[in-house]
């Protein structure tokens, strides 16, 4: 079962590869033999990102700029993607926007007051929208690939309501955008795996916090809600993506696998 871990041959396009997640993934996909297609706002990261990835592993890497909460700027996506390559064996849908750094520290009674329409649509144009537009416009490259994926990048608050006590204190929030882009991104990854099935396997990683600077007060206080009482590290995402993108999950499809620690069991 082993040799299932490796690709040849075979190219992955990946939105928002310049964020801490999408470099791992970027890094793990060419690991394992991916071909690139790396996808975010700024030409300079990409540029940079590119040159990292080819001098360790020395894949294809494409890049190209790509402002997601714009339907101009993915259709350019589209068309470049649809020129470099006829064929298309994964889509990580990965680009997230997660909120707005807050001003001033969380107060609930003040939170729903300060987000904005403009906010809450720009969230489910990135997060929803955006998913639902490249995954349509290049399903027949999955098609044509015969071995065709959709991984989707969710949150454990596309499952459960916040818990608002985490953020007490905290410069920073959970906005009602964001929760329901993935509530929804789990019910559109469900719709397309049965779309597209059987040729594109379609399914959604959730994970649960991932630590990345946090102070001491805000992880004491997440870490008491985790059966693994600790937040994750970046890389341990890259098992599951790894399982979903090879044929060690061959025959899984519709499925969102919850990577978080036990935060959802308690």
């Amino acid at each position: 079962m082993l040799q299932n871990i490796k690709v040849k041959n075979e190219i992955s396009l990946i939105t928002g590869s310049c964020g801490h997640l999408g470099k791992e993934f970027a890094n793990s996909l060419a690991e394992i033999g991916y071909n690139l297609i790396l996808t975010d706002k700024s030409k300079k990261d990409l540029v940079n990102l590119k040159k990292e990835i080819e001098k360790k592993f020395k894949n294809k890497v494409y890049i190209k700029a790509c402002n997601l909460s714009s339907y101009k700027s993915r259709e350019k996506l589209i068309r470049f993607i649809k020129i470099k390559t006829n064929k298309l064996n994964l889509i990580v849908n990965n680009a997230a926007l997660t909120g707005i750094k807050e001003k001033s520290k969380f107060d609930k009674k003040r939170s729903l007051k300060i987000q904005t329409i403009e906010n809450f649509e720009k969230h489910l144009q990135v997060n929803l929208t955006a998913v639902f537009h490249l995954t349509k416009n290049l399903s027949d490259q999955l098609i044509k690939s015969k071995k065709g994926k959709v991984i989707n990048i969710g949150s454990i608050y596309s499952l459960i309501a916040p818990k608002w006590e985490i953020y007490n204190n905290q410069k920073m929030n959970n906005r009602a955008g964001y929760s329901a882009s993935k509530g929804g991104l789990l019910q559109l990854t469900r719709w397309f795996a049965s779309y597209l099935g059987p040729k594109v396997r379609v399914n959604m990683i959730s994970p649960g916090g991932i630590l990345r600077g946090h102070n001491n007060k805000f992880k004491k206080k997440y870490n008491s809600n985790t059966s693994l009482e600790r937040m994750a590290n970046l890389n341990e995402i890259n098992g599951t993506l790894i399982y979903l993108a090879t044929d060690l999950s061959s025959y899984v499809t519709g499925q969102n696998i919850i990577v978080d620690g036990g935060w959802t069991t308690l």
